[in-house]
């Protein structure tokens, strides 16, 4: 009788569910993957209405011009102008990048983290 008395108990709380020791785990965080327009907008201000290839031209020579003679704050402007009317990301996010990190107004932690982001993302997978 003792014997069935103290499995009894001993088997008792297991059998009801009894809560574990400790604090609960932490379940894990769910992130929420950021979509390509979240990241362009972040980076450059995002794409706006797409422009003609001759706009486009005269945008990226103004860049260049703007570069060359060290007025960064033009490049960046003529590079987010050309961005956000269609101009290959790919191409253009890098020089974007160095030419506003070379004002004084540099790009904020997250328009740069954006902007690695992207550019990883649109980069083409390489198959061996």
């Amino acid at each position: 009788m003792r014997l069935r008395l103290a499995i009894l108990l001993l088997a008792a709380p297991l059998l009801a569910g009894a809560a574990p020791r400790g604090p609960a785990p932490a379940a894990p965080a769910k992130t929420k993957e950021v979509g390509l327009d979240e990241l362009r907008t972040r980076c450059y201000g995002g794409r706006a209405k797409p422009a003609n290839e001759v706009a486009l031209s005269l945008w990226l020579q103004s860049a260049t011009k703007a570069s060359v003679e060290g007025r960064h704050e033009r490049a960046v402007h003529w590079l987010r102008r050309a961005l956000r009317g269609g101009a290959n990301e790919l191409d253009l996010i890098p020089s974007y990048i160095v030419s506003a990190e070379q004002t004084e107004d540099e790009l904020s932690d997250d328009a740069l983290s954006a902007c690695n982001s992207l550019m990883a993302r649109l980069r083409p997978e390489k198959k061996d």
